[in-house]
Formats: structure tokens, sequence, C-alpha cells
């Protein structure tokens, strides 16, 4: 919870729901045809203007949730616990899952509030719902655990957030190179 108090998520927040904000404010017309901001348009949106910004939070409190013991020198205390390794990963992959999921809600309430202002009030939650906690959630935990397991290999904060941003770079540059083959896209699968 203090992660979602901290100037650095309402920074982020605050510029992706801007961004996703800019978004769909572009959306007014298609083809020079009015149209109004239905949620499969708004979700269009948020996957589109808001996944970066998810992917930099989870980033960020990847590389301060590993290197908070140590910073604080209590890693070694930590370490002389008697509780089980994966127990602190799992809640450390669980605290991210709460940061998105508290994003994701956001986002979704900016949407939401978005269709009401322009008079569109079918705002279809169960796909809301579908569309941001059961498509798009699981991808980003997936790239939360990657973030996580990068922090640990790499042994060191900022070089661990270059390493886990290179995979999200190489997302968007290896299908220019032709390589798109899921094995060579890390987080794709068929369709």
């Amino acid at each position: 919870m203090g992660a979602l108090r901290g100037v650095p998520f309402q920074i982020m927040l605050y510029a992706g729901l801007f961004n996703v904000f800019g978004s769909i404010y572009s959306l007014d017309d298609l083809y020079g045809t009015k149209i109004y901001p239905v949620t499969n348009l708004m979700l269009r949106a948020i996957l589109g203007a808001f996944g970066l910004f998810l992917f930099l939070v989870m980033t960020f409190y990847s590389g301060e949730m590993v290197w908070r013991e140590r910073n604080l020198r209590m890693s070694e205390m930590l370490d002389a616990l008697p509780v089980p390794t994966w127990v602190g990963w799992a809640s450390k992959l669980c605290a991210l899952g709460g940061i998105l999921v508290a994003m994701l809600v956001a986002v979704m309430l900016t949407c939401i509030g978005f269709q009401a202002f322009n008079g569109y009030f079918n705002f279809e939650l169960s796909l809301y719902l579908k569309g941001l906690f059961l498509v798009a959630l699981p991808l980003f935990l997936f790239y939360a655990a990657l973030c996580l397991f990068v922090q640990v290999t790499v042994n060191n904060k900022f070089l661990g957030w270059l390493v886990a941003s290179l995979f999200y770079i190489a997302g968007f540059i290896l299908p220019a190179l032709r390589l798109e083959h899921h094995l060579y896209r890390f987080g794709t699968g068929p369709e």
C-alpha cells in the first residue's frame, strides 16, 4: 500500500492516464463519421496507450522491491528467518500484481468517466473486466515475473532495469526484423 501512495507511482499513473485520455479524446470520428466512445474502442486505447506505463511501473517497482532489503542492510536478517525463500518472492509478485490491478482499475474508471461525459452510458462492465483482467492482466503479470527474475539474476538494480526494458523493446523490434516466431518474442503466443 505504501507504493500506491508514493510519488513515483502517482507520477507514472497520472502520466499514463493523461496518455490514455489523449488517445481516447482523438477517437471522436472515424473516416469523417462521428462515433460513440464504445467500450471496444476504450479497451483498444487502453492497451495501446497504457501498456508502456504499466511496464514502467513493473520495471521500477520490481527493482525497488528486490533491492529494498539490501539498501536498508536487512537482507541478512531476512535471509535468516525460518520462512521458505519462495514466500518472499511470491509476496513481491503479489505486490506487483496489486499495483497492476490498482492501475487497471484507475484506467477503467477514467474511461467510464470519459464515456459518461460524452453521453454514452452503455458501459459494458463485463467487457472491461474481461479485456483488462482476463486478457491483459495475465500478460502483465508474466512481465512482472520476468522483471523480478531479471533483478535477481543481474544483481544490479539499474542494469536490471535496462535488461528488463530490452525485453519489452525487443517485442517491437523483432517483428520489424522479420523475427516473428513466438519463441523469439517474450510473452506472445499463437492466436
